[in-house]
């Protein structure tokens, strides 16, 4: 991305990020590569947790006046208006935000512990319900203020593949629901005025807060299971670099102009993992966890 091709109006360049943990969090990485871009680079993020409160405002203190908070769920209706009118605040009522980035999303909790293709579609669609509720009510509260081409950015952690065998139909199934989510939301939001676009990132297994907690919970060394997805990999990159590069090309996405053709898009930041076809590994080779 070119640093100030997406400044506008003498106001400050705005980011939402929806989903910040802590620092191993996806939306944190794309958070943080946002900042580097220069002081005028401004984020607001939206946080669940007490742990996370306090970790959005330990950032707020090290980028004084750059970083706004917002806390609540996103599967209630009343975020969306809360963060709405956070919004108006900031932007003057202007479309001035240049994108946002969600990182809502989980495994079906039985992926460390059952065979792949052993979870019912139940499950896994159950999985994806957090995605479904809370990636439309984002939209819904950024939609009046984004900037005409901004892009709305999704993190999925979905293994994805074509249903082979030995694969999960079920899983194939509710992969194709998540990017269903994306693909519909990129017709939508290109038909508007003025247009705005939507793209999802696929990575392979990082230990965020949600995944290192399902890990240990399954009597899995979270960092072994990163070790286990980057060996499996054509290129060797870290679970580190996997969450660096995917916050850089969530930002990248969601407010580059390189990207502004781009919509309805999965892009994968894996090291190639997603060509193995782990299904057919399964068990056996040990990298057929999510």
């Amino acid at each position: 991305m070119r640093e100030g091709a997406i400044r506008a109006g003498g106001l400050p360049a705005l980011l939402v990020v929806a989903g910040v943990r802590d620092h191993r969090s996806l939306g944190w990485a794309a958070a943080e590569a946002w900042l580097r871009h220069g002081p005028e680079h401004h984020l607001l993020v939206t946080v669940r947790s007490s742990a996370a409160q306090q970790f959005a405002a330990e950032q707020s203190r090290a980028y004084p006046g750059r970083i706004a908070v917002v806390s609540g769920d996103w599967r209630d209706p009343e975020i969306a208006e809360t963060c709405g009118g956070v919004l108006a605040q900031l932007t003057g009522g202007r479309r001035a935000v240049h994108g946002a980035v969600h990182a809502i999303a989980r495994c079906a909790p039985q992926t460390f512990t059952t065979d792949v293709y052993r979870i019912s579609q139940h499950d896994w669609i159950d999985a994806l319900r957090g995605t479904a509720l809370s990636l439309p009510a984002l939209v819904a509260s950024v939609r009046p203020y984004l900037a005409p081409l901004a892009g709305i950015v999704t993190f999925t952690s979905l293994r994805p593949g074509s249903v082979v065998a030995g694969y999960s139909p079920a899983m194939s199934a509710a992969k194709t629901c998540a990017h269903q989510i994306v693909a519909d939301l990129a017709d939508a939001l290109g038909r508007e005025k003025p247009p705005a676009r939507a793209n999802e990132i696929a990575v392979r297994f990082v230990a965020t807060h949600s995944g290192a907690g399902a890990a240990r919970a399954a009597g899995e060394d979270p960092a072994a299971v990163e070790d286990r997805f980057a060996s499996a990999s054509p290129l060797p990159v870290t679970a580190a670099q996997v969450r660096e590069a995917a916050g850089q090309l969530a930002v990248s996405l969601a407010a580059g102009p390189e990207f502004h053709c781009t919509t309805g898009q999965r892009l994968h930041v894996d090291g190639g993992w997603h060509l193995t076809a782990p299904g057919l590994a399964g068990s056996e080779a040990g990298v057929g966890r999510p």
